[in-house]
């Protein structure tokens, strides 16, 4: 597990310091250590899980639940939780995590990711849709008409000149 902090440089929380944790594990050692780094960090307002393109591939929902309660009840300000996937078949997605999305209102964002060859197709940018269908719905958002990140800055998950690394631990699973 790594943890940085820095200020969101993406979407709705841009600007707020953010400790993002990049782990495939949220199990009680690693939210353990979550919580005793947000307990010296008093700056910090919003925790990313799934920083670093690192996709969560377990949890401990008791644990995971414990350290929301912590989240939403502490004294000042509750943080905002944002959780980044690319799985969206991830068979983490069982009614104990919807069940806590809901509750703790966790802002979901589902990572598509796409490398563009050409540099000739950047010119179709503003013509480019994306389509999120499951179904039951299609949702449609045209490139350019939401938020545009520059992130050429990141370097290692974190971006140069905002974000400073505050721990790291090779993790065994």
């Amino acid at each position: 597990m790594r943890v940085w902090i820095g200020k969101e440089m993406e979407w709705k929380n841009k600007g707020i310091m953010t400790a993002f944790v990049e782990t495939a594990v949220l199990d009680k050692h690693n939210l353990d250590n979550l919580y005793n780094i947000l307990i010296e960090h008093k700056e910090v307002e919003a925790v990313y899980f799934g920083a670093g393109r690192k996709n969560i591939n377990s949890i401990d929902y008791m644990s995971f639940n414990n350290f929301l309660s912590y989240c939403v009840d502490r004294s000042s300000k509750p943080f905002k939780i944002t959780m980044e996937t690319s799985k969206l078949s991830n068979n983490l997605f069982v009614d104990e995590l919807v069940t806590l999305i809901n509750k703790y209102n966790i802002m979901m964002i589902f990572r598509i990711d796409t490398q563009i060859k050409s540099s000739k197709l950047n010119l179709l940018l503003p013509q480019t849709v994306y389509k999120i269908d499951n179904c039951t719905e299609a949702i449609f958002t045209q490139f350019k008409k939401e938020d545009k990140t520059d992130i050429t800055t990141v370097k290692n998950g974190l971006y140069k000149k905002e974000d400073i690394l505050i721990y790291s631990e090779k993790e065994n699973k």
